[in-house]
């Protein structure tokens, strides 16, 4: 990264910090989901982890990275080897944009020339992350059908035991 600034017109940056925008909320999105799935998994006592711990990861009370929370599924619960890859490659190109590629690619941001090739790439990190956000998805989908319950009903659940959780803790 280089530390000088570069005169650029805010005007020709739009698009890309619009796509950029939407694949931030996309990894967003992935991470809720692992998170649910992780939930979901302890709630049935299918993973060794407490149902308060679980809620708390979604809530923000018990810091886990995504890694981490990757980590607990892929080892405490059997995946399917394309929802696995799906997901792990996810992770990995989540990782990669969140920690710096808009830095890293200053120098390309700048120059017109490249600015498109940046765009692209940013678009395409957007449609991995959210493959890898629709494999954790579809997992979720089978528990939930699986167990007999609505997709919106466990949002309210995981609500209620956070808000629970909160009142518990003073917060």
């Amino acid at each position: 990264m280089e530390g000088k600034k570069l005169p650029l017109d805010l005007k020709v940056l739009e698009p890309l910090m619009y796509n950029a925008g939407l694949t931030l909320h996309a990894s967003q999105q992935f991470d809720y989901c692992l998170k649910l799935v992780v939930y979901y998994l302890s709630k049935l006592e299918l993973i060794k982890l407490k149902i308060e711990d679980a809620a708390q990861i979604i809530d923000g009370g018990k810091k886990k990275t995504t890694g981490q929370v990757f980590h607990i599924l892929r080892e405490q619960f059997p995946l399917e080897k394309n929802s696995l890859s799906a997901m792990k490659l996810a992770l990995d190109t989540r990782n990669r944009f969140i920690h710096g590629f808009l830095t890293d690619s200053n120098t390309k941001i700048a120059n017109p020339a490249s600015r498109g090739d940046v765009e692209n790439e940013i678009k395409s990190m957007r449609k991995i992350i959210s493959d890898g956000e629709s494999a954790a998805l579809r997992i979720l989908k089978a528990l939930l059908n699986l167990y007999g319950i609505d997709l919106n009903e466990l949002d309210r659940e995981v609500q209620e035991e956070t808000r629970m959780m909160n009142e518990e803790n003073g917060k």
